[in-house]
């Protein structure tokens, strides 16, 4: 339900696994910005995360983005595990800026 009110009342897009994983993310200037990707506890580690941004990049590409933005607040619970999943899938460390820690990815 709270995946139709972000759709319904913003801008923003979300691409879902089941009812297990979401992506949720939107044009900012020349990215596509990836705000949340969530994945169940049960189902974490299974590439589903990755699964999804590569959903998500696809549909960059095809839209003419060559770069896909993330960021993590590293004062909230997991943003370590958040970190190493970006790294991992390929992000590089981009600017910290007002709390957040911003990161880049070419497609």
């Amino acid at each position: 339900m709270w995946l139709d009110y972000i759709t319904e009342r913003t801008d923003k897009k979300v691409k879902k696994i089941e009812d297990v994983a979401f992506c949720v993310y939107f044009p900012q200037g020349e990215y596509l910005y990836i705000e949340d990707i969530f994945v169940s506890k049960s189902h974490r580690r299974s590439g589903i995360g990755s699964k999804l941004a590569d959903m998500v990049a696809e549909e960059a590409k095809a839209d003419g983005y060559t770069k896909l933005l993330g960021s993590v607040d590293p004062r909230t619970k997991g943003a370590t595990e958040s970190m190493m999943g970006l790294f991992a899938y390929g992000f590089k460390l981009f600017a910290v800026e007002n709390g957040l820690v911003y990161l880049t990815k070419e497609i």
